[in-house]
């Protein structure tokens, strides 16, 4: 930390003496297939005595070693197996420890019949449930230059374990990729708010030092925000964090190259979108209509309104957002949000299959707010004209 900003020691993801060590631990992790963890591990360490910065190794093999999958090698449950032996054991003692002692390999025998696994791999799947006795069954189809981009990404998101807020500047984002962002924020179930500012938003988050409670899981899942900022194409990011004792103030810039390794979903804009909002422009032919507003607002601290489209008319503007039948409202909570905290030129439009098929129903029934219309398939966009001129006093006129 220096003059206050903690600085992060990423590493160049295309320098060749990195690349090349990248190469030699993944090449290392994919030659101990179906070996032990132990084993791996001791060859990591072997590897890191040649290194010249054995932490920098530590960390690129944390990160790879945590993103293979290791599975116990047997059906056989661990401790039942353990429990049988040790029982057998118990009933026949003394039994020997030599290969050759005839009461140790007939218990062995007993159980390999008993949990159908070949008597060569009963001693082995006796302590198959412990980390380092399970067997390595899959690495990561990572390039070099992959693996190194990953250990960057989770020197960043270290840092973030240990943070109090995150303010989020969203340059121009369009609505696809500030929907991704929310979408993002309450599946980790992460405390936001959101401001406007000239030509940007600015999204606070509160970080896992903020809070009193459970301050460990919730860092893990403000830490997992990261890669999905990282989605987007122009932001930045300031992070006030405790480091060693210390509070500094953590930055990262959408140009500093750090890559998200999560799919890039959501972003896009539907045809659906497109044919309403050229139906709606058809029938409001004095309004103007911009397709994806750059501006969402917030419904409490737990969620937002990020409109598709807005009109422009005489007694002002009108937002609308459409919540299409393959997105998932769950209980309907937004619902009550959107009442509670959205504007008076906002309009809801809300697919009925986004809604818990147990509850939507009832929610359809109680829901009296003028600004929400229910749909199946296709949003009603001359039911959204008639109502949007009702509001406006052009009702007579429009017929």
């Amino acid at each position: 930390m220096k003059t206050g900003t903690l600085h992060a020691a990423y590493v160049d993801p295309t320098n060749d003496a990195m690349i090349a060590g990248a190469e030699q631990l993944l090449e290392t992790a994919r030659s101990y297939h179906s070996q032990r963890r132990a084993d791996l591990h001791d060859a990591f360490v072997a590897l890191q005595r040649q290194a010249r910065d054995k932490k920098l190794i530590d960390g690129i093999f944390d990160v790879l070693v945590r993103s293979c999958t290791f599975d116990k090698g047997v059906e056989a449950d661990p401790v039942e197996l353990r429990a049988f032996l040790f029982s057998q054991a118990a009933a026949q003692f003394p039994v020997g420890v030599a290969d050759n002692c005839p009461r140790r390999n007939q218990i062995l025998l007993d159980a390999a019949q008993r949990f159908g696994i070949p008597p060569e791999n009963v001693e082995s799947a006796m302590f198959a449930d412990l980390a380092d006795e399970q067997l390595l069954s899959s690495v990561p189809p990572w390039t070099p230059q992959q693996l190194l981009q990953r250990y960057n990404l989770a020197l960043a998101q270290g840092v973030l374990l240990n943070a109090q807020f995150l303010e989020i500047t969203l340059r121009s984002p369009t609505p696809g990729r500030l929907r991704q962002l929310v979408r993002f924020l309450k599946f980790f179930r992460l405390l936001f708010q959101v401001e406007h500012q000239d030509h940007s938003i600015l999204v606070l988050v509160d970080g896992p030092l903020s809070i009193l409670e459970h301050a460990k899981a919730y860092g893990t899942r403000f830490a997992s925000l990261l890669p999905a900022l990282l989605l987007l194409p122009d932001f930045s990011l300031k992070a006030r964090v405790k480091w060693r004792e210390k509070w500094g103030e953590f930055v990262v810039d959408s140009k500093e190259g750090l890559r998200s390794h999560y799919p890039d979903k959501g972003a896009w804009v539907p045809k659906e979108l497109e044919l309403f909002a050229n139906a709606l422009d058809a029938a409001l032919p004095h309004h103007n209509l911009s397709l994806s507003p750059e501006f969402m607002i917030p419904l409490g601290a737990k969620d937002a309104f990020v409109p598709d489209i807005e009109l422009e008319g005489p007694n002002g503007p009108h937002w609308i957002e459409i919540v299409w039948p393959w997105q998932r409202l769950g209980d309907g909570h937004w619902i009550s949000l959107f009442q509670k905290h959205a504007p008076k030129g906002a309009l809801a439009l809300v697919s009925s299959k986004a809604i818990n098929p147990k509850l939507a129903k009832n929610l359809l029934a109680s829901t009296k707010d003028d600004r929400i219309f229910f749909f199946k398939i296709t949003p009603p966009s001359e039911k959204v004209a008639m109502a949007i001129l009702e509001k406006e006093g052009h009702g007579a006129d429009h017929e």
